[in-house]
């Protein structure tokens, strides 16, 4: 016979957290880390800028607009998270989620393609600068 504390504990976690809470607290502590990680990105990260004593003008302020976009759309991605999970019902209207949906999936490839841009500008600045040296 099993001892009546872990029964009670499968209890309490069974009626207290349902699949379905979990799966909204999840979506939106994810929604929240991406959105202030955007926050950040956009307006606090001064990294781009302390580049410019090594980088020429041009490069440095596209990296910088580069950056700053990527923030954005993090924001907008976060956004955009946020509405598919919690404020879509999928029974209801599946119409208006998949179209979201292939919105998160696009901010997704883009911010992809816009870090990979940046690794490349600082893969070639570090060429550029072994190369003066």
């Amino acid at each position: 016979m099993p001892t009546p504390a872990p029964i009670l504990l499968a209890a309490v976690v069974h009626y207290s957290i349902t699949n379905e809470q979990l799966r909204g607290w999840t979506s939106t502590i994810l929604s929240l880390l991406i959105g202030i990680a955007g926050w950040y990105y956009l307006l606090y990260s001064r990294a781009a800028h302390r580049l410019s004593i090594i980088e020429s003008q041009k490069p440095n302020t596209r990296r910088i607009v580069l950056r700053r976009v990527n923030g954005a759309a993090m924001i907008v991605l976060a956004v955009l998270l946020y509405v598919a999970t919690n404020g879509i019902d999928v029974q209801e209207r599946p119409g208006a989620f998949a179209a979201v949906f292939l919105a998160v999936l696009v901010l997704l490839l883009a911010i992809v393609v816009l870090a990979m841009i940046d690794v490349r500008m600082t893969l070639k600045l570090r060429r550029d600068d072994r190369g003066s040296k």
